[in-house]
C-alpha cells in the first residue's frame, strides 16, 4: 500500500500461483503498483491444484471430526516440503524437470485421491499448462530473497517481519497446528538470513483466535483481537495460555 515499501515472499512460505494472481489483480484493478515492489523467493514451495484437491477431500471425508482447514492446500503443500518432493518456484524454469517430478507426485496424490478419499484424480497436462503459464509471469518478480534481505539489512533499512497463525507443528500438539513458523529466531531461519536476535529490536504476538479450526473445533473464544508486546522472541506457549485462560 505504501509506495516506498518493497514486500518479499520468502522461501518459507508455501505459495499458490493462482491466489498470487488472483490477489495482484485486485490491488492493481484498485490502482496500486504491485508487481514492481514485489519479490518472490525461488525456493518458496508451490501449492498446486493436487494440494488442493488433496486438503478438499480430507476434510470431506473426515465429516463431523474435520479440523476445519481452509481447503486451499496449505497443508498438503508443506507435507511434500518436508516429504522432499515439493515444486519450488525456481522449478518453473526448467519445464522437462518440472513435468517429470509434477507426474511423479500426481501418481502419488491421485492414488489417495481415488483410492482412499474416493475423490477425482487431478489432470497432469492440464496441471503442466498453468504452471508453464504463471512461470511466464511470475519470473520478473523471482530474487534472492535471502541476499537481499541481508543487503538491505546491511544498508539500514528497516526490515519488518510477519509470520500468520502462531500455532506451530513444532510447539503445539494436534490436530491445532497450522503450518507456518513465528517466533523472532524462525523468520531468520526460515529466510536464511545470517543474522541473530541482536538485530530484532521488537516483537509483536497479535492474537486472533478465529474460525475455522481454533474457534470451531476447539475453544469456545468466539472472535477477538489482542496485541501482546513480548521481549525478543514471542511464546507461542504463551499464546496457547493466553487462549486458554480467556477460554474459561
Amino acid at each position: 500500500m505504501h509506495k516506498d515499501v518493497v514486500c518479499y515472499i520468502g522461501n518459507g512460505v508455501v505459495l499458490s500461483p493462482e491466489a498470487l494472481f488472483k490477489e495482484i489483480g485486485e490491488l492493481e484493478a484498485a490502482g496500486l503498483d504491485v508487481q514492481s515492489r514485489l519479490k518472490i523467493s525461488e525456493a518458496a514451495t508451490l501449492i498446486l491444484p493436487y494440494h488442493v484437491a488433496i486438503d478438499q477431500a480430507r476434510e470431506k471425508k473426515r465429516g463431523e471430526a474435520k479440523i476445519g482447514t481452509t481447503g486451499r492446500g496449505i497443508g498438503p503443500a508443506y507435507e511434500d516440503k518436508v516429504a522432499r518432493r515439493a515444486l519450488r518456484v525456481q522449478d518453473l524454469f526448467y519445464p522437462e524437470k518440472f513435468a517429470e517430478q509434477l507426474r511423479e507426485n500426481l501418481e502419488f496424490h491421485n492414488f489417495m485421491l481415488t483410492n482412499y478419499y474416493g475423490a477425482e484424480p487431478v489432470d497432469f497436462q492440464k496441471t503442466l499448462d498453468e504452471a508453464m503459464t504463471y512461470a511466464k509471469r511470475i519470473a520478473p518478480m523471482v530474487v534472492d530473497v535471502s541476499s537481499a534481505l541481508y543487503a538491505a539489512e546491511q544498508a539500514g533499512k528497516n526490515l519488518l517481519f510477519e509470520g500468520a497463525q502462531g500455532l506451530c507443528s513444532i510447539s503445539i500438539t494436534v490436530p491445532i497446528p497450522m503450518s507456518p513458523q513465528v517466533t523472532a529466531l524462525q523468520a531468520m531461519l526460515l529466510l536464511d538470513l545470517a543474522l541473530d536476535l541482536s538485530h530484532c529490536t521488537i516483537s509483536w504476538g497479535l492474537l486472533k483466535p478465529i474460525a475455522p479450526a481454533l474457534v470451531q473445533a476447539h475453544s469456545p473464544v468466539s472472535c477477538m483481537t489482542m496485541t501482546i508486546r513480548l521481549n525478543r522472541t514471542p511464546s507461542v506457549f504463551a499464546w496457547l495460555k493466553l487462549v486458554k485462560s480467556l477460554a474459561r
